[in-house]
């Protein structure tokens, strides 16, 4: 990877290089070209429209031509004129129409007088020589990039006649607008690498910030060199001191920089071994996301049976709920029939107490007889309800021993205590999780922030081994924090949800509990009530059998003496079946109604748990499809990353650009296009001692200004 990191750079600097060139030629084009204008017979005038109609194409003749396209600028950047010579190679003698509408063309090969017709300039040059012409355009031409030069001082915008000798800090903009968009003209702006170079005497200016550009020395000059790659616009800001300010202006020249980099020649193994282990790592994780979707789809199963068990409940509650309404119905209906017995006991023993000296009287015989069947039938009722709520009292508080069940009253203390260690469990198991996230979290961050780090440091520095080290253990910290932290956010959402929806659980089972519990107290204290009662059904009836022909209150044992006996159990029943009745069958009541409601609870606790349990799976099987998709889309990564890489240099260098003609964008039988821009500078004011002439620019080593062979050139003939 370093090596064609390597590669890349010197191919740079042999762009660059090449730019350099390029500017030098467009230099020595701009002294010869006068000469060249000087051998023809003068300009004319082409009277065509700036834009050929639609369809009209011609043969340049046997191979292409090249173009250079020449712009004169202010010292602003504003076009002041167009200018392309057109230059054919050395062939046979034939005759070229070349497409392309001018304002005026000059021969500036022979003499001869250029044809002009119909958008196309026609001339027939020598055997074995090349041939040269220029043709002027509209200052308006719209052209592939925009320069502006702006000057400030302490904020201030200065006009270059303003700038002109200034003293103190100068700040200096050149401003490189590409075109966009598609079009014949953006193509050039989307294609070309453009350079830009200005002139700028030490002793006149003292460049302290070059913004953005190259700064050389040459000579007594300092010499600033901008470069715009293809595709982008922008903007130089140069900072200096200025000594009575002057400059000789901006040369720009764009071209294509053809470059064969290709990034798969160099050795990349490197970057397949890392990539091989994050295809591993995502392996692994879709393996993991699979096994969770197993576990998710075989916990909803579960949580499936759990809902058919809490819907049993909820039933057998409410069976149990209407079952003990009917117990107290009949309890108080009991208590009343007590009553009565109670009432009727006592005017038996006021009646025996008062005819106790007659005691063969058929009417008492008859009451009593009466009195003794009411008296065996309620001892047969008395036993059945003491054993129903024995047996129901056992269900509720001590169980069956013999099977090893356990009460009611125990089962639900016990589904109380599981419920809020689960609870509680599935809490901490939650928190423990959320830390690990936030954990992954922060080393996932971490590791981000570590590579971005290493990136920019390769990429500052990409020649240094340290830095692509860097950069490789900074992606094997960033797969692994990304797995990590993967993992333990969806463990923790799916705990977070899972305790969401057991909270109305747990607080259903409380509930139960509680009603269970309340069921339990007023059961066993039917229960005694019941026992109680079935003892004096069975006082009664042993003193029923004694009372036969005893109907002497005074005698013990008589008949008498039993019906008081009787008139004070049948009381102490009474006040018993009002007790069992009054509170402790509401108490029973209440618990059962509020067994039926934690079970209800329960049951729509349980319902939701597996809604969201299903909702859980589902999430946990789109985990695992991401997962699958995600290993598989990593697969061949290093491939991608080189074939990305490549398009981006690709792209950056403008390969794969085709030159068509700047002058008539249909005629693509052409090999190169040229632009070259030239801004004017900033010319000495005059002297101090009130010369009232400009001092004149700098003689080249032929004796002829520069400035003064840039303006034969593109003066018309």
């Amino acid at each position: 990877m370093m090596k064609s990191i390597i590669s890349v750079r010197r191919a740079w600097r042999a762009g660059v290089a090449a730019l350099a060139a390029c500017l030098a030629l467009a230099t020595a084009l701009f002294a010869a070209a006068p000469t060249a204008g000087a051998r023809s017979g003068g300009g004319q005038v082409a009277g065509q429209p700036a834009v050929q109609e639609a369809g009209a194409t011609r043969s340049s003749g046997s191979g292409g031509k090249d173009e250079v396209i020449y712009v004169k600028a202010s010292s602003t950047g504003q076009t002041q004129g167009v200018y392309v010579v057109n230059s054919f190679k050395p062939g046979k003698a034939r005759r070229i129409s070349d497409l392309g509408s001018y304002q005026s063309v000059t021969n500036l090969t022979t003499d001869e007088r250029l044809a002009v017709a119909d958008g196309a300039v026609s001339f027939t040059p020598a055997a074995d020589q090349p041939f040269y012409y220029q043709g002027n355009l509209p200052a308006s031409t719209r052209l592939p990039w925009r320069l502006r030069v702006d000057f400030r001082q302490g904020g201030k915008v200065l006009k270059p006649s303003q700038v002109a000798g200034v003293n103190g800090d100068l700040d200096l903009t050149l401003t490189v607008s590409g075109e966009t968009g598609a079009g014949p003209v953006s193509d050039f702006a989307t294609g070309y690498v453009l350079q830009a170079q200005g002139t700028f005497p030490q002793d006149a200016f003292e460049v302290t910030d070059d913004g953005g550009a190259t700064l050389a020395h040459a000579g007594g000059n300092t010499v600033l060199a901008a470069m715009v790659l293809p595709g982008q616009s922008k903007a130089f800001h140069i900072s200096g001191k200025a000594h009575d300010f002057h400059y000789s202006g901006w040369q720009v020249s764009a071209m294509p920089l053809n470059m064969a980099l290709n990034v798969s020649d160099e050795d990349t193994t490197q970057l397949s071994e890392q990539t091989g282990q994050l295809e591993g790592a995502t392996s692994q994780l879709a393996g993991g996301a699979g096994s969770l979707a197993a576990g998710a789809q075989a916990l909803q199963s579960g949580a499936g049976s759990l809902s058919q068990g809490s819907g049993a409940l909820r039933a057998g509650s409410k069976q149990l709920a209407g079952g003990i309404s009917s117990l107290g119905d009949g309890l108080k209906s009991a208590g009343r029939g007590a009553g009565a017995l109670s009432e009727g006991s006592s005017a038996l023993a006021r009646q025996l107490s008062m005819s106790s000296g007659n005691p063969a009287s058929p009417t008492f015989s008859d009451g009593w007889r009466s009195l003794r069947s009411g008296i065996v039938a309620s001892q047969g009722g008395a036993g059945s309800l003491a054993q129903g709520l024995a047996r129901l009292n056992a269900g509720l508080n001590t169980g069956d021993p013999n099977s090893g069940q356990p009460s009611l009253a125990a089962a639900g203390r016990t589904l109380a205590t599981g419920s809020g260690q689960y609870q509680q469990g599935l809490q901490q198991e939650h928190q423990a999780q959320v830390t690990a996230a936030q954990t992954a979290a922060a080393r996932l961050t971490a590791a981000q922030g570590a590579y971005q780090t290493a990136l920019s440091a390769f990429a500052a520095s990409p020649s240094d081994p340290t830095k692509l080290a860097a950069l490789n253990a900074s992606v094997q910290a960033l797969s692994a924090a990304s797995a990590q932290a993967g993992a333990a956010t969806g463990a923790s959402q799916a705990l977070a949800q899972a305790s969401n929806q057991y909270g109305p659980l747990a607080t259903g089972t409380g509930a139960l509990n509680a009603g269970i519990q309340s069921a339990a107290q007023g059961a066993a204290t039917a229960s005694q009530g019941a026992q109680a009662l079935s003892r004096g059904m069975g006082q009664l009836a042993e003193g029923s059998a004694r009372l036969d022909g005893q109907f002497d209150a005074s005698r013990p044992g008589s008949l008498a003496s039993g019906a008081v006996q009787l008139d004070q159990g049948l009381g102490a029943l009474s006040g018993a079946l009002g007790q069992a009745s009054g509170a402790p069958m509401d108490a029973l009541g209440t618990g059962a109604g509020s067994l039926a409601g934690g079970a209800a609870q329960v049951d729509a606790g349980v319902k939701s748990l597996n809604s969201a349990l299903g909702a859980a799976g589902v999430g946990a099987q789109a985990l695992a499809d991401g997962s699958a998709q995600l290993a598989q889309s990593v697969q061949g990564m290093d491939r991608k990353v080189l074939d990305g890489i490549q398009q981006a240099i690709d792209k950056k260098l403008g390969v794969g650009f085709k030159p068509h003609s700047f002058v008539a964008p249909e005629n693509t039988n052409v090999n190169k296009v040229q632009f070259t821009y030239l801004l004017e500078g900033v010319e000495r004011q005059a002297s101090k001692e009130g010369k009232d002439q400009q001092a004149r620019p700098a003689k080249d080593p032929n004796g002829q200004s520069f400035m003064a062979r840039v303006k034969g050139l593109f003066a018309s003939k």
